[in-house]
């Protein structure tokens, strides 16, 4: 379990991780990317699960604040 800040115009490359990820937005406004599709997370969606090895990218879209967890 991480809480993770992402600054404003801060962003990933896409990348792919070997577990599941959660990510759940506390503050701010997340864009990801993956799966062919597009994701914006607040703190009023619910938490958007990314399957281990697939690929995806980030950007905040204003500073954000979020919990990421691992393997759930």
């Amino acid at each position: 379990l991480l809480l993770v800040h992402k600054p404003q115009g801060h962003s990933e490359a896409p990348h792919r991780h070997d577990y599941d990820q959660t990510l759940r937005v506390l503050r701010g406004r997340l864009v990801v990317r993956f799966a062919n599709s597009e994701a914006i997370l607040d703190a009023a969606s619910a938490p958007l699960r990314i399957p281990r090895n697939t690929e995806h990218a980030t950007r905040a879209a204003e500073a954000t604040w979020l919990v990421v967890e691992r393997g759930c």
